[in-house]
């Protein structure tokens, strides 16, 4: 299981990707620039979610790997 401060940082991860990526948010960013803008932060957005995911995964682990 995973437990402690990187169960809280994969939490904080999971929030953020959910504030993200909310219709309204994606509405307004389809928006922004003629609806050019979109596929730019899904792709952006998608990138910095998986980023700090594996950051949050890596790291010095205790037991068996």
């Amino acid at each position: 299981m995973i437990e402690g401060r990187r169960r809280n940082y994969l939490f904080a991860i999971l929030i953020l990707a959910l504030l993200l990526f909310n219709a309204p948010l994606m509405i307004v960013m389809d928006e922004v620039g003629g609806g050019g803008f979109l596929p730019a932060y899904l792709f952006v957005g998608w990138t910095v979610v998986i980023l700090l995911a594996v950051l949050a995964m890596q790291g010095r682990g205790r037991g068996k790997r």
